[in-house]
């Protein structure tokens, strides 16, 4: 009996020489896995609270803001890790913008946030294994609303107000409310010209996606279409003239017909509903911006201004009403507010991201929209309620331009789509135009979207 209890405590003992050392290992691996596991826990709430808060400040106007938001976040919810959202860390580091690919922008975009951290180990240190890494996803999916009320005057694409007798204060020479000089372009969005609409040529081309989005004010085809050209018509043997007119995708003709509506005033005031959001985001920048004055328009007053007002640029001092200045080179602002005339040019456009739009707003004098954007897309809203708007550049356009008188001279093949970007008018600081629907987190990888880096 005695022989049997001391083969069986040899027994024990070698099987605990066994197991202590696995238990010893397998206790060695949980207390550093699971710390590792407790980081990433913590990093991706961080994370995701971070890309939330990035989420709800999203417009698509300001970029910065809304990383350098997702930042602060992440810092604040973090409870001190060491993390990192450094493509030199990790690869997949960063802040990314995915859109549909279909191009379907009701659908929403994706904002996704990859952070990265080391975890100090303590048993696998001695394997030489010092550092274990872990990595978050994080996304929000960004619905943008649907204003209650488009019809002012940024639910247009494209809107003339002026009359004959109007334009001709400001372009003696060319006295129309809309006029193309193009081939082939097509239009996805309202358009309304108060008294006539001028195409040169009778294969110019120029399409409406719906002819029940083209509006105006004026009921005499032959006043509303000035131009044409004298055809020869060979069963009657004689010659008629066949007026050039925007049609529809179907090749119908547009007339004056069952297009009448009202005379539309775009003036600016608080007490006009089609302009009166404009009228409160011009308040809102001048209370939260400084005002450029005659005193310091020079780049050096620019440059300051810049630097301190976020891309946002105010000149509304009406002492010097003939004013004019060239927005490029280093000078990046995405909202522009000026008393007189503004000429948008190229490196403007060099500046801004696929996801940047213009808002820009001439009180009293014209715009020109020139320049050939890397993005082959001019993205922006446009105002001159007492002048012209001129969109002179070889490129698509995406938003709004409203005016006394609208002019585009773009080349072949290109179009013109709708999109008044959220433009609410009465919200922040940073020159933010827009709101949004829904913000809701959304699993990582969709295949609908744009893969991730």
């Amino acid at each position: 009996m005695m022989k049997k209890k001391n083969g069986q405590r040899g027994a024990f003992l070698v099987l605990a020489a066994v197991i202590i050392p696995f238990i010893f290992i397998c206790a060695g691996f949980a207390a550093d896995f699971g710390k590792a596991w407790a980081v990433r826990a913590k990093l991706q709430n961080a994370a995701d609270a971070a890309v939330l808060a990035g989420a709800y400040q999203y417009s698509s106007n300001d970029q910065g803001n809304v990383e350098k938001l997702i930042r602060t976040y992440l810092s604040q919810n973090s409870g001190g890790l060491t993390y990192s959202y450094d493509k030199n860390r990790d690869q997949r580091n960063g802040i990314f913008y995915r859109e549909p690919k279909d191009g379907d922008q009701s659908k929403g975009i994706l904002l996704t946030l990859h952070a990265s951290a080391e975890v100090p180990t303590s048993f696998l240190a001695m394997f030489d294994v010092n550092t274990l890494h872990v990595g978050v996803y994080s996304t929000a999916k960004i619905v943008k609303s649907t204003p209650s009320n488009s019809d002012d005057v940024f639910g247009y694409a494209i809107m003339g107000t002026g009359t004959s007798d109007e334009i001709r204060r400001f372009n003696e020479w060319n006295r129309y409310s809309v006029q193309f000089s193009t081939n082939g372009t097509h239009i996805d969005g309202k358009i309304y010209a108060r008294e006539n609409f001028a195409l040169y040529g009778k294969d110019n081309g120029v399409i409406i996606k719906d002819g029940s989005q083209f509006s105006t004010s004026q009921k005499d085809d032959n006043v509303l279409w000035p131009f044409g050209n004298n055809e020869w018509d060979p069963e009657l043997r004689k010659n008629y003239t066949l007026k050039w007119r925007l049609h529809d995708q179907n090749g119908n003709d547009i007339t004056a017909n069952g297009h009448y509506v009202d005379p539309i005033d775009i003036t600016l005031s608080k007490d006009n509903p089609k302009t009166k959001n404009i009228y409160d985001f011009i308040q809102e920048q001048k209370k939260n911006h400084g005002v450029i004055t005659a005193g310091n328009m020079g780049d050096h007053g620019i440059t300051a201004d810049r630097s301190k007002n976020d891309g946002v640029y105010i000149a509304i001092d009406n002492s010097s009403p003939d004013w004019s200045y060239n927005f490029g080179d280093w000078r990046t602002y995405k909202t522009i507010i000026a008393y007189g005339n503004i000429h948008i040019i190229n490196n403007t456009f060099e500046n801004l991201s696929s996801n940047d739009h213009l808002t820009v707003v001439s009180l009293h004098g014209n715009i020109t929209i020139d320049g050939y954007p890397p993005h082959k897309l001019v993205k922006g809203l446009f105002y001159a309620p007492n002048g012209y708007i001129d969109l002179k550049t070889d490129t698509n356009f995406e938003g709004s331009m409203v005016a006394k008188q609208v002019m585009v001279h773009q080349g072949s093949g290109y179009n013109i789509k709708w999109d008044r970007f959220d433009f609410a008018g009465d919200n922040s600081s940073s020159g933010n135009t827009g709101g949004t629907g829904s913000i809701t987190l959304h699993s990582d990888g969709d295949s609908q979207y744009e893969s991730l880096p």
